[in-house]
């Protein structure tokens, strides 16, 4: 009898965990869907507040001068795409991926910008320099400022031929010599159709050409991503198309 008592007991027991078990499965089941909208909503609050963060760190250091700098920590979004994310001209836009759809974040800034962002979700450093009436956005990171420069970024037509520079500067500014792979691509129509792209590996500089096609737009990005470090900046061509 008490064998007969204690297995009856196990089983109840048991019944009793595998209701548990379902009935925690189905709630984890309602839950998820809500848990995963919020953090994508957060993602989305993280993108525009780096957006705002940024606009109002470029315009005071465009107010305070030439050789002024200042330091930045930020949270860099998940999901961040690059067709569409620069630091140029006067742009500042951060661009990420919410339910499949790009959603842009833009800000119009006082002076004219230049930076080298992360792809990757994370918490960063990183120091806005005023020279040469531009503010420039380096990261604390091996690969700190991808500059890019080109003979020609606006009024350009179809056909015409461009003449670019790329160099690779660590956070003191000195050119990176060892090798390094990187990625350009020609992003257009607001980033949703894509020009020339290719890979390559550079020691310090790479010297490049492109014809600009205006099946891509009135504008285009220059995107040049650094592989290893997975960071990124870009040039904003203006045409007349």
């Amino acid at each position: 009898m008490r064998r007969i008592g204690r297995a009856q007991v196990s089983i109840e027991f048991l019944f009793i965990v595998g209701i548990a078990i379902a009935v925690l499965s189905l709630v984890l089941i309602i839950i998820f869907p809500y848990f995963q909208e919020s953090m994508l909503e957060l993602n989305l609050e993280r993108a525009k507040n780096l957006v705002d963060k940024i606009e109002k760190e470029v315009n005071f250091v465009c107010a305070l001068g030439e050789n002024s700098s200042l330091e930045m920590y930020f949270i860099m979004p998940s999901n961040v795409l690059k067709n569409f994310t620069f630091l140029n001209n006067k742009y500042v836009y951060i661009t990420v991926n919410y339910k499949g759809v790009p959603q842009k974040f833009g800000r119009v800034v006082e002076c004219n910008v230049s930076g080298t962002l992360p792809l990757d979700q994370g918490e960063y450093r990183g120091f806005f320099v005023s020279k040469g009436g531009e503010v420039i956005f380096k990261l604390v990171n091996p690969v700190s400022f991808i500059e890019i420069e080109a003979n020609k970024t606006t009024n350009l037509s179809n056909g015409e031929t461009i003449s670019y520079n790329i160099t690779l500067l660590n956070l003191t500014g000195d050119q990176i010599t060892s090798e390094k792979e990187i990625e350009v691509t020609f992003y257009g129509c607001g980033g949703s159709c894509v020009g020339d792209s290719f890979t390559t590996t550079i020691s310090g500089t790479y010297l490049g050409t492109y014809i600009y096609d205006c099946s891509l737009g009135n504008y285009t990005l220059l995107t040049v991503e650094e592989k290893s470090q997975r960071v990124f900046s870009s040039l904003l061509l203006l045409a007349n198309c």
